[in-house]
């Protein structure tokens, strides 16, 4: 199924538009983030999370209830942007004060006595930068179940994009279970997990867990990477990928080699528990 992409992220603008119309909000900046990511479709630097680069804090995009949007940032972005920039105000290289960038974009909206909204993952020192290039600003926090109320309807595009992130998730499991042998430990398994990731463009959306429990198992020890896997033991999986801005949480047990009578009941009786409460929610 095609999609065409600047439909979707302008519905995407139109509805961020109406939440905010709807909270009395003024102005939004949304660092780069989820947030960004649905509103633009650009995910961003791929460092953005783990390294300090000076003047990352400036990234983002600011918008007005009608005004905007326009894009700041400190480097140029990899990835296409899917809505219309009004403007785009770019640090300048080895720029001492970034701040001065961010200014001169809210320089062009007019900010006094308006509510500028950001959300909770905002840096600190974002906000004090969003402070002094606006002073006479007031400023809130748009709250994460109102941003769920923006994003709780998904559109066909956001759908096929869970349904590919399910579907990744599912082939990595079956990579994984086709990987384990015997005698092998529970961190190689957890490596070869982390590699198949790799090979897909893709990361974990939460430090995986893979723990392996055998007759002689210290019951006090749930996620041991040193245990070694042998016949009768069960192994349990917890992980979930991050792709194209949604992430997936999926759990599964596996029985090596074969399966003692009160584990594979456990096991049953779980899973009919999962199918009727599915059957349920329908």
């Amino acid at each position: 199924m095609t999609h065409d992409l600047e439909s979707v992220y302008q519905s995407h603008l139109d509805r961020v538009r109406a939440q905010m119309a709807r909270k009395q909000i003024d102005f939004l900046f949304l660092p780069i983030g989820p947030e960004f990511y649905y509103l633009t479709g650009c995910e961003g630097p791929s460092y953005h999370d783990r390294m300090r680069v000076w003047g990352d804090w400036i990234d983002g995009v600011f918008l007005g209830v009608e005004q905007g949007p326009v894009l700041i940032y400190h480097s140029a972005f990899s990835d296409p942007l899917f809505i219309e920039m009004k403007e785009t105000f770019i640090m300048p290289e080895d720029d001492p004060d970034p701040d001065a960038t961010l200014a001169r974009a809210l320089g062009t909206f007019h900010t006094a006595g308006k509510a500028i909204a950001t959300v909770k993952h905002a840096w600190a020192q974002t906000a004090f930068s969003l402070q002094q290039a606006a002073p006479q600003a007031r400023f809130v926090t748009l709250n994460e179940p109102e941003w769920d109320e923006i994003t709780s309807v998904k559109d066909e595009y956001e759908l096929s994009l869970m349904r590919e992130a399910a579907g990744m998730t599912v082939e990595l499991m079956h990579e994984v279970a086709s990987f384990i042998k015997v005698g092998m430990k529970v961190i190689d398994i957890k490596v070869e997990m982390l590699s198949q990731m790799a090979k897909r463009g893709v990361t974990p959306s939460f430090p995986p867990g893979i723990g392996c429990v055998n007759r002689d198992s210290d019951p006090d020890v749930r996620w041991n990477p040193q245990e070694i896997i042998q016949p009768l033991g069960v192994i349990a999986f917890d992980f979930g990928v991050t792709y194209k801005g949604y992430q997936t949480d999926f759990g599964r047990s596996l029985f090596v080699k074969d399966a003692l009578p009160d584990r594979l009941q456990a096991w049953s009786v779980l899973t009919r528990i999962i199918q009727e409460l599915t059957e349920m929610m329908g």
